[in-house]
């Protein structure tokens, strides 16, 4: 596995800053704290489905890469920052929450990050000839992300079945997460490191980063009824949040009994009138992740067998 030099990101977050006017010395130094103290327990996938990505193009793995694709995991660092915000977590990678640490303010760390990331990508991807398209590319993923973001926290007015109906249906559920998790966990990742390498990305990329997308985001509403192997708090059935098990819950209700069970729910919020449900949906968690993963795998052709194969063993064990 490639190895991590967090000092090379932060010399070059540094080289970076030090080119802004007005950065005082509190500026870079809470810059650093933040990365010290967001990245620990961080798994990185998506750094190193980069990196493996440009092995397999035959592009020489350096320091510069391995800044470029470094890139891509303080994307995820400044969309869970916000995240817990909005999700009113405690715990996260078995840590206080950053915004525990700072307050509010930890909202404008990650906009910061945000932009910070586009400077970096700039200078470290500029012997590339496809660097301006590699901008492109993260900013539009960037945008569909953050719109799945937005689709996350649809509010629904909780008067009847039929409107909670149309909100946490399976379809919307998929929907949402392509746009809030795919992109920027499988796709981007994948397409950088071609664009990276002078190379014309796969056409099938984006249905593979479907699928992997859903399988993944499945996978973590599995695991959030498990803290204690996430190192992480989720308020995921209190906050009636549309996951894969809510939505089957809801897809799935057809009597009237069923109906008024959920909309007591959605009403009062509590958790333990779905449980029963969830936990018996919890027992498919081989057999649904293994309908997932064959379809991932038809998209392994000759050209994509070894990137594609790496990522799906890599969230698989995830």
């Amino acid at each position: 596995m490639f190895e991590i030099n967090i000092e090379k990101f932060k010399e070059s977050m540094l080289s970076i800053l030090k080119e802004i006017e007005h950065t005082d010395t509190h500026c870079i130094t809470r810059l650093l704290n933040i990365i010290d103290k967001t990245f620990i327990g961080a798994k990185s996938y998506r750094f190193y489905t980069f990196l493996n990505t440009l092995k397999e193009l035959g592009h020489t793995i350096d320091d510069n890469s391995k800044v470029v694709g470094f890139c891509i995991e303080v994307l995820q660092t400044a969309l869970i920052i916000s995240d817990d915000i909005i999700d009113n977590s405690e715990i996260r990678r078995g840590h206080p929450c950053w915004y525990k640490l700072v307050g509010l303010n930890a909202h404008k760390d990650a906009i910061f990050l945000l932009l910070l990331i586009k400077k970096i990508l700039k200078k470290y991807s500029l012997n590339s000839k496809g660097y301006t398209n590699l901008l492109k590319v993260y900013e539009n993923v960037l945008l569909k992300t953050i719109l799945g973001e937005l689709h996350d926290v649809l509010p629904t007015q909780c008067t009847d079945f039929e409107n909670i109906k149309k909100v946490y249906s399976i379809q919307n559920y998929k929907t949402m997460v392509i746009a809030k998790t795919a992109y920027y966990t499988i796709y981007l990742p994948i397409y950088m490191a071609y664009i990276y390498s002078d190379k014309v990305p796969p056409k099938n990329l984006l249905p593979f980063s479907e699928i992997m997308g859903i399988f993944m985001q499945f996978k973590d509403d599995y695991l959030n009824f498990f803290p204690e192997k996430t190192k992480k708090t989720s308020n995921d059935l209190q906050e009636c949040k549309l996951t894969w098990y809510l939505s089957h819950l809801v897809e799935e209700s057809k009597n009237e009994n069923d109906k008024i069970l959920i909309l007591q729910y959605f009403q009062t919020k509590d958790e333990n009138i779905v449980l029963p449900f969830i936990k018996k949906r919890l027992e498919l968690f081989e057999e649904e992740s293994e309908v997932f993963l064959s379809q991932a795998r038809r998209y392994l052709d000759e050209e994509t067998r070894k990137i594609y194969k790496f990522c799906i063993e890599l969230f698989e064990n995830k």
